[in-house]
């Protein structure tokens, strides 16, 4: 009878000793709970690049060297009109600005469509210098391939820890003008015409039919 007893008091505990057993080689809520996984994202930096016209003593207009050394720096950077010029002729007296003015000219030359800005810093440019900054957003997408979240049960019913990465990864590189990530283009004004056209082809009655099915092709009864 001992026997029999022990038997009994042994088959009813291990049940629970292998639930224990279970119960520890799954992360407890607690240790869910301490996993916070931040969304991929796309990083935007600001890069700068500088460089330095130089003008002669008493002379307003950029030499033809000057010129040329001007177009190869924009070639070596890539420049683009969407990218931000901005230039310093290092004074605001009437000799700095007309030399301001003929660096201007010259980019609207290479970039037909760029748009500058003439703006003097505490940092100026030496003498008989003018100084252009070209800068622009730049996209550096995430690493995709995390897979740092454990893949077992979750409680919370996160997301992985690598979701949307490659969406976001892809709109990084695709994008046109990153600049365009930190805030969007202004709309221009919808064109009308289109819609006009169709609102006066469905008053004088002009409507295409969609089908000869007299049932379907219901008229408005005005």
């Amino acid at each position: 009878m001992r026997s029999r007893r022990r038997f009994t008091a042994i088959s009813h505990t291990a049940p629970l000793l292998l639930a224990i057993a279970l119960g520890a080689c799954e992360a407890s809520p607690v240790t869910q709970r301490q996993f916070v996984q931040e969304p991929k994202r796309n990083e935007l930096i600001w890069v700068a690049e500088d460089h330095l016209a130089r003008f002669g003593p008493g002379i307003s207009s950029l030499s033809p060297a000057e010129q040329q050394r001007l177009g190869t720096f924009l070639r070596q950077i890539s420049a683009s009109p969407q990218d931000s010029f901005v230039i310093d002729p290092g004074g605001t007296d009437v000799a700095a600005l007309e030399r301001a003015a003929s660096v201007s000219e010259v980019l609207r030359q290479a970039l037909p469509t760029v748009g500058t800005a003439i703006r003097s810093s505490s940092d100026a440019p030496g003498t008989d210098q003018v100084r252009v900054t070209v800068g622009r957003y730049v996209v550096i997408t995430p690493e995709c391939g995390d897979w740092s979240k454990p893949s077992g049960t979750d409680i919370f019913n996160r997301p992985s820890s690598n979701f949307g990465c490659a969406t976001t990864a892809n709109l990084g590189l695709m994008v046109a003008n990153p600049s365009d990530l930190v805030r969007g283009r202004q709309m221009t004004p919808a064109m009308a015409d289109r819609a006009v056209s169709g609102l006066t082809e469905h008053r004088l009655g002009k409507n295409k039919k969609f089908t000869d099915d007299p049932i379907l092709n219901v008229q408005p009864d005005y």
